[in-house]
């Protein structure tokens, strides 16, 4: 079986220098993904939908203009 050798790995290890390097920009690909989404959705929310949360159409706007890599 495939995951026999679970329990020799050792989770202490550092990953290697490129695989950290791999796995960071992975994850910030992902957030720019996911921010990127919520900002498009945020866009298209109806002035309804706006007061719900609690946002006006200039702040939602201005929020939904920002680039995907500014937080």
């Amino acid at each position: 079986m495939a995951f026999q050798n679970l329990k020799t790995l050792n989770a202490h290890q550092p990953l290697p220098p490129l695989a950290t390097l791999a796995f960071g920009l992975a994850v910030t690909v992902l957030k720019w993904s996911q921010r990127r989404q919520t900002r498009r959705a945020l866009y298209n929310l109806s002035a309804d939908h706006l007061r719900d949360i609690g946002l006006d159409a200039t702040r939602a706007g201005a929020e939904a203009a920002k680039p995907f890599w500014r937080g």
